[in-house]
């Protein structure tokens, strides 16, 4: 029970950690935001990052207006900024409907 318990709570919360990952065929150094329990956003401090699952891998053709977003984000759930209501950039070409009517 502990188990799906955890699993749960994981589901609602959010994480920044720093971690290496392999981003455009380079292994590097990133720090990685977790919404629930997808990594969807990667930042090497040059380039920012969200994964797409439908290629399985990051992509990093964002505006800049998404990075600034995405890094306003890791600064509120890291304590850096103040809470409030962020909109996060999602690309509706990888979300997978079905049965929607």
């Amino acid at each position: 029970m502990a188990i799906v318990e955890n699993e749960e709570a994981i589901a609602y919360d959010s994480q920044v950690i720093k971690a290496p990952v392999t981003l455009d065929g380079t292994k590097k150094n990133a720090t990685l935001i977790r919404i629930g329990r997808v990594f969807l956003f990667a930042d090497t401090g040059e380039a920012v990052y969200m994964y797409d699952p439908k290629h399985k891998k990051y992509r990093s053709d964002l505006s800049l207006g998404e990075k600034r977003t995405i890094r306003l984000a890791a600064d509120i759930i890291t304590g850096k900024k103040a809470p409030e209501l962020v909109a996060l950039p999602v690309r509706t070409e990888t979300l997978q409907v079905t049965g929607a009517q």
